[in-house]
């Protein structure tokens, strides 16, 4: 890797060297796609012109497809190069997909080349991983790069994996999306409206904001298991949680299913109290727990949900990825409901949902 490293930054280094005989007025006018034409025929050049890089070979690859530009060596190994282009004066621009989906096979080692244009007509070139700074979401997460990044500032640095590791990860989003949840704060939620993975739905959310009330009612009841499921302090009657409660779970719906609903509160709370059994008052947040179809549609989420998100959700409580989330997920909500009980008494939501479940 590192022979490759280190012929892949001679190659380009006289790439630099062949460009500073052209015209320079004419590469100005050259940004984004002319300019991968013209460092293609630079390449040419340079091959001809130093010995040493004879008999390597370029290739443009057509397409949507990363990288812009595959050199292949004596012998045989290869390295890409990913062309970006500003007519700023600056060295920053947007980066391609994290999913990096279509990559192409036998690329080990991909360089970045920037051009940039505006400003004192300058070149900087090194390991692609070297440079990305962030990870932005557009119609899906796409690194950022920064060209004057120092070393240990990259965004691989803040996830503390490799770029090599999080490319290699059935959902590269994993990592980033828990360092965006961390800066900012358990209210928050990032989720993405695209096409480029889709190992646990993360992407189905429709391109238009939708209201609750417009769904129909077999959406309407799995929206409704699915918060509960995530977020179990909904069912708190009072104490810690209970002012932030109902803005994670509108964070939530909007985010992941571009679903808004004014009147969120009165799903879970409208009308007060109930009655159950010999219990007279009980709040009506808990009426669900003896809704065995909402039951059963909370255990089917579960059971099919990745664990990493039940993880991220249940961050306040320890989760013991080896037992039955559903049962686990029983006593989160005997935890939150036992919190503070009204005057009179309430029945607890493990004898509600075990008598639901069981017929009784």
């Amino acid at each position: 890797m590192d022979r490759i490293n280190n012929t892949a930054t001679r190659f380009l280094e006289a790439c630099e060297e062949v460009l500073s005989g052209y015209d320079q007025n004419q590469i100005r006018k050259s940004d984004g796609t002319k300019f991968e034409k013209l460092l293609v025929d630079v390449m040419k050049d340079v091959i001809e012109l130093y010995p040493v890089f004879r008999g390597v070979s370029v290739e443009a690859i057509s397409g949507q497809r990363f990288p812009d530009i595959v050199v292949t060596l004596l012998d045989g190994s290869r390295f890409g190069v990913e062309v970006k282009t500003t007519t700023s004066d600056r060295w920053t621009s947007m980066g391609g997909s994290i999913f990096e989906s279509t990559r192409v096979e036998g690329v080990c080692v991909i360089f970045l080349f920037f051009a940039k244009l505006g400003g004192n007509l300058e070149y900087r070139y090194g390991p692609h991983e070297r440079f990305l700074k962030d990870v932005k979401i557009t119609h899906s997460p796409r690194y950022t790069i920064d060209m004057m990044l120092q070393p240990g500032q990259t965004i691989f640095d803040q996830i503390s994996m490799s770029y090599d590791a999080v490319r290699r990860l059935d959902n590269p989003f994993r990592p980033f999306r828990s360092l965006m949840l961390k800066r900012h704060g358990a209210g928050a939620d990032v989720w993405w409206v695209g096409d480029e993975y889709n190992g646990t739905e993360m992407n189905t959310a429709p391109l238009v904001f939708r209201a609750y009330s417009d769904l129909d009612g077999k959406e309407q009841a799995k929206l409704i298991a699915e918060v509960c499921a995530l977020i179990p302090e909904v069912f708190t009657i009072g104490g810690t949680g209970r002012s932030t409660k109902y803005s994670r779970v509108s964070t939530y719906l909007a985010a992941r299913y571009k679903v808004v609903d004014h009147a969120l509160r009165d799903r879970f709370s409208a009308g007060g109290t109930f009655q159950y059994k010999n219990y007279t008052a009980v709040p009506k947040v808990l009426k669900r727990l003896t809704d065995r179809n909402f039951l059963v549609l909370v255990r089917e989420f579960l059971l099919r949900c990745d664990p990493v998100l039940i993880q991220e959700y249940w961050y306040d409580y320890e989760v013991l990825s080896h037992k039955d989330f559903f049962e686990q997920w029983i006593m989160l909500v005997n935890s939150a409901v036992g919190a503070v009980v009204p005057e009179g008494g309430i029945p607890t939501p493990v004898d509600m949902i075990n008598d639901c479940l069981n017929g009784n």
